[in-house]
């Protein structure tokens, strides 16, 4: 299947231009897996399984030391958020902001300041997920160093506390994104504000920016970072959803997940259909047919894919995004990757390793602390938009003075037939 190509508008304003020159003056670092981890249902596994212990080796038996000491570790130095705030929609309804603060952005009495300037970074979840997730809370701590403001948005039905209504959240619904980003530019004014996300979250904050083109700055949208995008689910979906591995050890234990959230909303919600009709449900597709086709208009299930793809629509984005994508990633088999064109304002970084949002057991020879501590992708999306908020605010850096179109091998790795 030949590669997708991306164009760039006929007449390009210079914001485009300057968008496309940062995003792609970003020095991207190689992902380089230990020996041991480079199979990518281990990436993805392990990944989401035991990230904390996982987030870099040099030698192999530091891997059965790490995880057999899962239960004892995981509650050293416990991550939590510093506030959570509970935002009422247009419609009625609700969905939870969970803040993790730059230590900058509070007062000697550990609250917030209203005067801070630090930017902030809004990230978005993947599918099932929500801010207790490892992965959300390392990307805040990336965020954090990079002295940003992290804010995880809890789609609806996903913060532990039921909704008000039967619409709850997909790989193309934004509004609550943007809702969310209105209401901080309204607050905020002067603070630049940037999109981070993985998976369906990634899917997301993609969707909105191809929706919002060049209207991103009027809200103060600065740039956006994530990993894994789901860029057309008609090419993908059978990886999930027809049987095999994915669908036995992936596939199954989302749609349990999805069915658990759906019961527990049925008796709150009035939705067009018949609770035993749930049970029925034998796939992830078969949810989106019965749920999220019936609530937000489409006609099935691959109408709401195809409305909801992006991958003819990149060259739409406006902003610096920079896109972490695995080419052995098992969730999007069969996916026809988009080109990675740096006349647009999209940086998309192909690894040959990586799995589905995993980037776990980076190779470590001499190591920062940040690298000792956090995993290899949250850290690279944190750098991008530290190397565009140098940009935009004036300042430089190691990346600006060094990085003008030089590129790493890993970083261009072209797309081949999945």
């Amino acid at each position: 299947m030949p590669v997708s190509k991306s164009s760039k508008p006929a007449t390009p304003s210079k914001h485009y231009e300057n968008a496309a020159r940062i995003s792609h003056s970003f020095v991207a670092q190689p992902f380089r897996p230990s020996w041991f981890a480079s199979n990518p249902h281990f990436q993805t596994i392990v990944g989401t399984l035991f990230r904390k212990e996982t987030m870099y080796s040099s030698q192999f038996f530091n891997v059965t030391e790490k995880l057999s000491s899962f239960s004892l570790s995981k509650n050293k130095l416990p991550f939590q958020w510093d506030r959570r705030e509970r935002v009422e929609t247009l419609d009625g309804d609700f969905f939870h902001v969970d803040w993790k603060f730059h230590p900058r952005s509070l007062s000697t009495e550990g609250s917030t300041t209203s005067v801070s300037s630090a930017p902030i970074v809004l990230i978005c979840h993947g599918l099932e997920t929500n801010s207790n997730s490892p992965l959300c809370q390392e990307m805040a701590v990336a965020f954090n160093k990079q002295r940003m403001d992290a804010a995880c948005i809890n789609f609806r039905g996903c913060s532990g506390v039921r909704n008000l209504t039967s619409k709850g959240y997909h790989v193309g619904y934004t509004d609550d994104l943007l809702w969310q980003i209105q209401l901080l530019n309204q607050q905020y004014p002067q603070r630049r504000i940037y999109l981070a996300g993985f998976s369906l979250g990634a899917g997301v904050v993609t969707k909105l920016l191809t929706e919002l083109q060049d209207e991103a700055c009027k809200f103060n949208i600065a740039g956006a970072a994530v990993n894994a995008v789901p860029f057309d689910l008609t090419q993908s979906s059978a990886s999930l959803n027809e049987d095999g591995f994915a669908k036995r050890v992936y596939g199954d234990r989302i749609l349990k997940s999805m069915k658990q959230r759906l019961y527990q909303q049925y008796e709150m919600c009035d939705f067009p259909f018949d609770r035993a009709e749930i049970d029925r449900c034998q796939t992830i597709m078969d949810v989106e047919n019965l749920v999220i086709a019936s609530t937000f208009g489409f006609d099935d299930a691959w109408d709401y894919y195809d409305k909801c793809k992006t991958i003819d629509k990149l060259d739409l984005v406006c902003v610096p995004q920079y896109i972490i994508q695995s080419l052995d990633d098992p969730f999007f088999e069969g996916m026809q990757y988009p080109d990675n064109n740096p006349e647009i304002p999209i940086h998309i970084h192909y690894t040959e390793f990586g799995g589905h949002c995993g980037y776990i057991f980076k190779q470590v020879t001499q190591a920062s602390n940040d690298e000792m501590e956090l995993s290899w992708m949250p850290v690279q999306l944190a750098r991008f938009l530290a190397h565009v908020e140098a940009n935009m605010s004036g300042g430089d850096n190691q990346q600006t003075k060094n990085g003008a179109t030089s590129f790493t091998t890993d970083a261009l790795v072209v797309p081949t037939k999945r």
